[in-house]
């Protein structure tokens, strides 16, 4: 296990047997709110549930529905994006897939979290009944978005550089910010000069352009700055 947890923060995949167990419970998840979005649609009754059970009151309520539809569809909806993006966590997906599918799978575990903590206490608070169905959705969901929060802490998201990004771009960016620093540990004598215009231009104490300034930059001119008048030495 220590393994597969120290590869898994190396890159953006999850282990095989973690990646399972989140599987399973948002399959789970997806039938239990297809049924009560399926039960929703057809008008009949919830096996197990009586007229006056908990399931009913439940399911019969205003939070039951949002704009008409039934809940448990939108639900379903985000299971389905999850269970999808989890198929980019595997180890033969490439790094700017799982990437990817973490930028869905972060936002959508949040949703789904949060969407259990807010229809449980709708039901305690609010409604004072329990539908064992909706448990079981809403428990399963937060145990698999619990899982991808945990485990998005803990793999390399962002390590790999952009996918527009090319390696040719992306090794010459980093070739001239090492050239760059390089630079500045090679130049001790340096200084800045302070304009009364409100800026300033690195120039060497010698006065004369060294070497290591036209290596860095050998399509620029070294411009004099603009002289600026004093107010007390110009003054007649």
């Amino acid at each position: 296990m220590s393994g597969d947890t120290q590869r898994a923060s190396d890159d953006g995949s999850i282990p095989g047997g973690l990646l399972y167990v989140i599987r399973f419970l948002t399959l789970l998840a997806m039938a239990v709110s297809a049924y009560l979005a399926w039960v929703s649609f057809s008008g009949g009754a919830v096996v197990g549930c009586g007229p006056d059970s908990g399931c009913d009151k439940v399911l019969q309520s205003r939070w039951a529905y949002w704009f008409g539809a039934p809940v448990s569809l939108l639900a379903l909806a985000v299971y389905s994006l999850i269970l999808g993006a989890s198929c980019f966590l595997g180890r033969g997906a490439s790094a700017a897939a799982q990437s990817k599918a973490w930028s869905w799978l972060v936002p959508s575990a949040l949703l789904v979290a949060g969407a259990a903590v807010w229809f449980v206490g709708l039901q305690t608070f609010a409604v004072h009944a329990f539908c064992p169905y909706c448990l079981v959705a809403h428990g399963s969901g937060f145990l698999a978005a619990f899982v991808l929060l945990h485990t998005s802490c803990h793999v390399g998201i962002g390590m790999a550089p952009h996918p527009t990004l090319s390696p040719r771009c992306w090794n010459r960016s980093a070739a001239v910010s090492s050239s760059t620093n390089r630079s500045r540990r090679q130049a001790p004598d340096a200084f800045e000069l302070p304009t009364r215009c409100g800026w300033s231009s690195t120039q060497p104490r010698s006065g004369q352009v060294s070497a290591w300034a036209a290596a860095e930059s050998p399509s620029c001119s070294c411009l004099p700055l603009p002289r600026c008048e004093s107010p007390l030495t110009d003054r007649p």
